[in-house]
Order: C-alpha cells, then sequence, then structure tokens
C-alpha cells in the first residue's frame, strides 16, 4: 500500500500544471442540465462544415462550484491565435460514474462560478453526455436557431 501511495505522489508531483484536469461530476454535484444551440461566427474555419455546436451547461451547487473553480484554475492554458491574440482555455475531462467526457471544441470548455461548460459537435453526443453526468436529471434543450429556420420556411409555404 505505501508503495501503491508513493508512486501516486511521484506521479501527481511530474503532471504539469497546466495540463488537462480530470473533474469528477455526478448527480450531488450538479442541479440543473442544459443542452444549447449554439451558432458558429463566420470567422470559425469549420462554420460551413459545422454551423452549430451544442453546449451542455452543468448547473452546479455551490459548494461544488467552488471546488471545481480552483481545481480548473490550474488547468488555464493561454494560446496565441493566428492573429498574436492570446485566448485562455480549460481543458477539461469529467469524470462521471459511467465514463469520461471530453468535449469536442477546446476553445468552448469553461468552468464560472456557477456552471460547466462542454461543447459538442451533435445534439446526440451533448444529450449522450448529460446523460453520463446524471441520468436522474432531464435535460432542458434550447435549439433556437432549428426552431427559428423551421418557423421561416412554414412562412415562406404560406406565401
Amino acid at each position: 500500500m505505501k508503495l501503491f501511495i508513493s508512486l501516486l505522489l511521484l506521479i501527481l508531483s511530474v503532471y504539469p500544471a497546466n495540463a488537462e484536469v480530470p473533474l469528477p461530476v455526478s448527480c450531488e454535484n450538479v442541479t440543473q442540465i442544459s443542452v444549447v444551440q449554439v451558432k458558429l461566427t463566420e470567422e470559425k474555419a469549420d462554420s460551413k462544415k459545422v454551423p452549430f455546436l451544442y453546449s451542455i451547461v452543468l448547473w452546479l451547487t455551490p459548494k461544488a462550484a467552488q471546488k471545481y473553480n480552483e481545481i480548473a484554475d490550474r488547468s488555464i492554458m493561454l494560446i496565441e491565435q493566428s492573429d498574436g491574440t492570446l485566448v485562455s482555455n480549460n481543458s477539461l475531462h469529467l469524470l462521471t460514474p459511467d465514463g469520461i467526457i471530453t468535449g469536442d471544441n477546446l476553445s468552448r470548455e469553461y468552468v464560472n462560478s456557477r456552471q460547466i461548460i462542454l461543447s459538442f459537435k451533435t445534439p446526440e453526443r451533448a444529450f449522450e453526455a448529460a446523460q453520463k453526468v446524471c441520468s436522474n436529471i432531464k435535460p432542458k434543450a434550447f435549439f433556437l436557431y432549428d426552431y427559428f429556420e423551421a418557423k421561416k420556411r412554414r412562412s415562406s409555404k404560406n406565401r
């Protein structure tokens, strides 16, 4: 047992300070889950192929939010954009009872004072991630762009 603890401490001591941070998340830490459709701007290279991202928003308990902010602060990396602008990123891995969750878009991963936000390229992946976090909480879905596009098509047919 002492050998195991010594090895674990050795591994943790060389773990880079700005590496991807695993965050253990479960139903006890989350009060609500939302899945939100986000439109990509034209400047993004993938916006033609993937016009939307689907973000899961995990609304945290106050105690969990404080803990996750402290952990996530250690994972912030500065990435230089092609125009020289520095952007901060959190590269997050969520450890859930049903497996590990990683987002599809590093620039859209956040931990803030109340939420963890991860983005995915498809709504299916976003809902799958939400289920892995807590299958007891039904996610609230906000797909406004799909709604407005369908409404626009209906109104053009009626003319």
